[in-house]
Parts: C-alpha cells; sequence; structure tokens
C-alpha cells in the first residue's frame, strides 16, 4: 500500500533510475519492460530503451516527462507523480506495478516515417547570436530537418541521431522515431503554474486534473508574478516580450523588434517574437529551459478562467 504525499511534494519524488545501458534499437525500444525500471538503480549514462518506454507512456497520457531522451532524471520522476495524481493515485512518484500495468499498451514505441520533401522545407543555416540579426529573419526556423522531426516527436536530437546514426535525412529516407501519440483534448478551466515543483498544470471545471508539463517559470532576470490571474483571451500566436535590463540595452541599439516564429526568442528582451505552432516541447530553447512547449495548445482555455501562481 502506497502512502500519499500532495502535490506540492512532486519534486522530492524519488528518482527511477533505469537499468544498465543496452544497445539502442527500435526493437529494444518496443520490447522494453518499465516495470525493470529500479528505484534504487544509476541512471545509465546512455539512453536506456526502457526509460525511453516510460517517457514515450508519460507523454501520451499528459503527463508530460519533458524532451524524450532515454536519461532518467528530475522531470521524468515529477511526471510519474503527475500521472498518479491525473489516476487519482497516492502519489508518490514510485513506478510500481500499479502505475505500471495502467501505463502500458500494446501500441508500438518506436515506428518507421518516410521523410517527406516539406519536412526539408523552410530550414535556415544558422540562428545568430546577435538580436538585431535575428529581428532581420523571415523566421527563426529549423537548421535541420532532424531538428525539425524532433520537435515533432517530441525527441530529443541525440536521440534521433542515436536511432538513426547512419541516415541523412533526406526527403525518401526511412527514418526511426518515438510516437507521443494525439494531442491531448479536455476544456481548461484552471491553470496552475507551480514554481516550486516547476509544473505547469491543467484542471478541467470539475477539478480533475488533465495534462501536466515541466516547464521553467520565471527567472532571476524575469522572476513570475505569483497570485490569481483572470484570463481575459487566448492569442494562439502570441507576441512575448520582456523587459530586463539587458533587452532594454538591445532595445535602444536595434529598436523595437518584431521576429516570426520560434521559441528560442522567449526571452527577447524588450522586443517581439511570434510563437511558432508547430513547435512542440524538444527545441533548443525548451531543452535548456526544461519547458513543454505545444501540447497544451490542444486544450480550450476560455477567456475569464484563472492561472495561478
Amino acid at each position: 500500500m502506497k502512502t500519499a504525499l500532495p502535490m506540492s511534494l512532486l519534486a522530492l519524488a524519488i528518482s527511477v533510475g533505469g537499468a544498465a545501458a543496452r544497445e539502442l534499437r527500435p526493437e529494444a525500444i518496443n520490447t522494453a519492460s518499465i516495470a525493470s525500471i529500479g528505484a534504487e538503480k544509476p541512471a545509465p549514462p546512455d539512453p536506456d530503451p526502457a526509460i525511453v518506454r516510460l517517457q514515450v507512456l508519460l507523454d501520451r497520457a499528459g503527463a508530460s516527462p519533458g524532451v524524450i531522451d532515454g536519461l532518467s532524471g528530475e522531470n521524468v520522476n515529477k511526471a510519474v507523480a503527475g500521472f498518479e495524481a491525473m489516476n487519482d493515485l497516492p502519489v508518490d512518484g514510485r513506478l510500481d506495478a500499479e502505475v505500471v500495468s495502467r501505463l502500458e499498451g500494446n501500441a508500438p514505441i518506436v515506428e518507421s516515417y518516410v521523410v517527406s520533401a516539406d519536412d526539408a522545407k523552410g530550414l535556415v543555416d544558422k540562428i545568430p547570436e546577435d538580436y538585431g540579426e535575428k529581428a532581420k529573419m523571415q523566421s527563426l526556423g529549423y537548421t535541420s530537418v532532424a531538428e525539425k522531426l524532433s520537435e515533432r516527436f517530441h525527441m530529443g536530437i541525440d536521440l534521433v541521431n542515436a536511432l538513426n546514426p547512419a541516415s541523412q535525412f533526406a526527403p525518401g529516407d526511412t527514418v526511426w522515431v518515438v510516437t507521443p501519440g494525439p494531442p491531448r483534448e479536455g476544456k481548461v478551466k484552471r491553470i496552475e503554474a507551480n514554481k516550486k515543483t516547476g509544473q505547469v498544470l491543467a484542471f478541467a471545471g470539475d477539478g480533475s486534473l488533465l495534462a501536466v508539463y515541466p516547464a521553467t517559470i520565471g527567472s532571476e532576470d524575469n522572476p513570475a508574478p505569483s497570485g490569481k490571474h483572470k484570463v481575459k483571451g487566448v492569442a494562439r500566436m502570441p507576441v512575448l516580450r520582456a523587459a530586463d535590463e539587458l533587452g532594454r540595452r538591445r532595445a535602444s541599439r536595434h529598436g523595437q523588434a518584431r521576429c516570426a516564429g520560434g521559441l528560442r526568442q522567449s526571452k527577447f528582451s524588450h522586443a517581439e517574437v511570434r510563437g511558432n505552432p508547430s513547435r512542440s516541447h524538444s527545441s533548443p530553447a525548451c531543452r535548456s529551459r526544461g519547458i513543454a512547449c505545444g501540447d497544451s495548445r490542444s486544450f480550450g482555455f476560455e477567456s475569464g478562467g484563472e492561472i495561478t501562481q
């Protein structure tokens, strides 16, 4: 019998380390057993097939572990605890038999995908460091097909390359990708941004938990406000602004810059950045900040709802 812990202690969930590292092949992931993941075993240095499987199953269930990379860590631990909360199980973050049985399914984790001509369109050579140069770009696009696919399938770029070591990711190539599943659906009444646990939680009108995502909430330069806020509107292609001192200096040099596309600019100070709805949560910017960037847009959030931070 598990001892229940409150959601506020998700960050303290017990670590789920992986089994010994094995050769990373699609069949190894598809046949891996998440029941073999032990709480006391150290995490392997390389992607573990069982951890990849666990991350995909959690992602499908709406308890996002962040980027799917085959490595255990805090986001995986909190996702297990979030899954327990979503399913009215005692929240202790332990991957026990009850959690495993509810997570597991028969659908394959890794499947083949044929790179299309569209996948190779709209790429950019690089993203410049200078904010003024970024503002001149038509869009802050992907720098490779592999990066674009890592976004689409919620994968870390290293995992994409590990599954496809010889691929050029050219149109017509068949590659291996994980399949997170369709976007979660539901009507969100309240969003809780929990700075202590580093998570964003979406609640339905009846108080049930619909989804949990890891997030970086605020920073030293731009601390997030606390309290309760009413949602007055929903922007599908938002303009994101920040106003730290560094941003003011950049703005004074470059003026009011408006950049199209990409979460790479989520800390673009005193400049404007248009979000890219094709982005999910494994872009380089998202990975570096540990945020979940894409799936929550599938929920209907009505004006008049609340955000609690």
